[in-house]
């Protein structure tokens, strides 16, 4: 009968530091989240410069609609049949709707930034 072979045991050894181009992990940790505070400043710096789309308008009425459909407890069913967006995930317009009630800025500044913000974190 055959033995079956078994991997060996991991060690316990720390891992060898990453030294691509000479960095260590903390200056690439460093390097990624420069870059990222930069872009959530440049975004947070231009999102009043960018134009409304042709559809902009629609996705924050589907939105409301959707926060009306959670606060009426289920009962308003306007955001099941509007136009086709009820065919896609409504998650981002909803936040946007909820965003809107509580942002001082006009509603096209607050979905402008909330887009700015998915874009550069994700």
């Amino acid at each position: 009968m055959a033995e079956i072979a078994t991997p060996p045991l991991a060690s316990t050894r720390p891992a060898a530091p990453d030294r691509r181009l000479g960095w260590s992990a903390v200056a690439w940790d460093g390097a990624s989240f420069a870059i990222l505070v930069t872009l959530v400043l440049l975004a947070w710096g231009t999102f009043r410069d960018y134009g409304i789309t042709w559809d902009e308008t629609w996705h924050k009425v589907y939105g409301q609609y959707i926060l009306d459909w959670y606060l009426s407890g289920f009962a308003d069913r306007s955001a099941l049949s509007y136009r086709g967006d009820y065919l896609y995930g409504g998650g981002f317009d909803a936040l946007g709707a909820v965003l809107v009630r509580l942002s001082p800025m006009a509603w096209y500044d607050t979905l402008h930034l909330l887009g700015a913000m998915v874009g550069v974190l994700g």
